[in-house]
């Protein structure tokens, strides 16, 4: 007797749904990345760094190692709470955390120390990705199961790029290392550059000789598009390449992806 088995095809469903977001935002000093994460929906702190003095925020007590996040991040993911959003400020101190934590563990002076075994020709690279992946674990279950927007806020540097079609170049990326940078980038909705705008002018220099000089207005924006000159991305179609730098405007496109039809 053969027993019918529900067709694959009847379990199909939209996969469109206004879920909460997964955000990676650096930017330079001051620029108000803090501030950003203040203006999200309900959110609570994790105090890697002493930055939060003058904003109005909820943030647990400041976090002083690897463990220290992972349990306030497990505290969340588990525990009944109405926060929204929960912010890390920011990954590029925790990083150093999870760095701090290996080397303890295994006796490592640094993260490639070459005469340790558990750490050297790489190791330590690898290690600091699977305690990146412990607290992503974490991190899905406060969004999938809490509905919580989670924000990663970075620092930037400017190492090179090798462009595989072009001369290699310096351009802004976060504060993290290259394995933990590709990680987090892969893993988030969107990747935000937090910087002044900058404009160029073409000055005449005399003898048909001409050079473009930078201006800045002091607006503060967020690149939205990886450039020459930055990493960035999103998954909202509509988003423009730039937006002023405030939470609000940046949910706007969110909600707008969400309810015109357009791909997220």
């Amino acid at each position: 007797m053969s027993i019918d088995k529900p067709s694959l095809l009847s379990q199909v469903t939209p996969t469109k749904k206004m879920a909460p977001r997964r955000i990676l935002l650096y930017g330079v000093d001051g620029i108000g990345k803090s501030t950003f994460g203040a203006e999200a929906p309900k959110p609570i702190f994790i105090n890697v760094e002493k930055g939060l003095d003058d904003i109005d925020a909820h943030a647990f007590p400041r976090a002083e190692s690897y463990q220290d996040v992972m349990k306030q991040t497990y505290a969340l993911a588990t525990e009944e709470h109405d926060f929204q959003t929960l912010v890390v400020d920011t990954a590029d101190w925790f990083e150093r955390f999870i760095v701090h934590y290996i080397c303890e563990k295994t006796g490592a002076n640094s993260i490639n120390d070459p005469y340790n075994d558990e750490v050297n020709f790489n190791k330590g690279i690898d290690l600091v990705l699977d305690w990146w992946e412990k607290w992503i674990d974490l991190a899905d279950k406060c969004q999938e199961e809490r509905g919580m927007n989670i924000i990663l806020l970075a620092h930037c540097h400017t190492p090179k790029f090798k462009d595989p079609t072009t001369d290699s170049y310096h351009r802004y990326e976060p504060k993290l290392s290259k394995a933990s940078s590709e990680r987090l980038r892969e893993w988030v909705h969107e990747v935000l550059f937090a910087t002044y705008e900058v404009f160029t002018e073409e000055k005449d220099e005399g003898f048909k000789q001409k050079r473009n000089v930078g201006h800045g207005s002091g607006r503060r924006v967020l690149k939205t598009v990886r450039a020459p000159s930055h990493e960035a991305k999103n998954r909202l179609a509509g988003m423009p390449d730039e937006i002023e730098l405030k939470f609000s405007e940046y949910w706007k496109y969110v909600k707008g992806a969400h309810s015109n039809g357009a791909s997220v």
